[in-house]
């Protein structure tokens, strides 16, 4: 994902295991993420982002199991 500040990050979840964020000169924190309502929080290091969808997913499908399918979980 790329902030409007143009930085870059990479959330990834290996094998199963906790969430991560890392940016594009490697450094890498763990992240929490929480779905609050109808948006998804990600906190790292000193830093909150809240992602809130246009639109709601399809299916019953949580936010959270959005993001597990999108990062291959």
């Amino acid at each position: 994902m790329s902030l409007q500040d143009g930085t870059a990050y990479n959330i990834s979840r290996p094998r199963g295991g906790a969430y991560q964020i890392s940016d594009r000169n490697g450094a890498s924190w763990p992240v929490q993420v929480n779905e609050q309502g109808g948006s998804l929080r990600f906190s790292w290091s000193d830093r909150v982002l809240t992602m809130t969808p246009q639109t709601t997913p399809n299916g019953g499908t949580s936010l959270m199991q959005l993001i597990n399918t999108l990062l291959g979980q």
